[in-house]
């Protein structure tokens, strides 16, 4: 792989850092050493790199020019990114298509991904299930966990309590939330039960 220079080499490690970066968009997960991450861009830029370049010379009939050997012109960049682009969705495909193989019977089980946190697991976009959130200052809401963050870096995950209500411990209701809902972080919170299919 021709290095000239450090833009030339940018160019090739481009496509992994892309697909590598999609990818954890969907799925996140905490960052490794420097020296990973960097290893990783390469070996994925490397592959797809190659696959550019066998692309142009056998489908593409060199309208790329990728076999030259000084710095990439305008077409092999703007298909170096839109390779990366590819790569994470097409990563991303697989592990869904797996995803959704696995629930087909559980002998596929092998093919699910495993969620890296228990509360992305527990939240994901298929998860329907009302909640009852006990809080360490006593007070206890019962809604629906609409939107939740999670990021991999941080002990302490923010999410939105939407249709909420402050209840008393035998969960009756002391007033309803009129607005968006309850902002809370699971740094206050001592347990949340999850309740099946309707509301409390």
């Amino acid at each position: 792989m021709p290095t000239n220079s450090l833009l030339e080499f940018i160019l090739y490690i481009a496509p992994g850092f892309v697909s590598i970066s999609i990818y954890r968009q969907m799925y996140p997960a905490k960052k490794k050493d420097t020296f990973f991450e960097a290893s990783c861009c390469v070996i994925v830029g490397l592959i797809l790199i190659n696959l550019l370049k066998w692309m142009d010379r056998y489908w593409f009939n060199n309208y790329l020019y990728s076999d030259v050997s000084t710095l990439p012109g305008i077409r092999f960049s703007i298909a170096i990114i839109l390779i990366g682009i590819l790569g994470g969705v097409l990563a991303i495909g697989i592990v869904e298509f797996g995803n959704w193989l696995s629930k087909l019977s559980r002998r596929l089980n092998f093919l699910s991904k495993n969620n890296n946190s228990i509360w992305e697991y527990l939240n994901n976009k298929s998860q329907k299930d009302w909640v009852v959130i006990f809080l360490d200052d006593q007070s206890i809401y019962s809604g629906w966990i609409r939107r939740y963050n999670y990021d991999p870096e941080t002990e302490n995950q923010e999410f939105l309590l939407s249709h909420a209500a402050r209840v008393d411990e035998n969960l009756k209701t002391l007033y309803e939330i009129d607005g968006i809902g309850v902002y809370l972080n699971t740094k206050y919170v001592k347990r949340i039960e999850y309740i099946k299919g309707k509301e409390i």
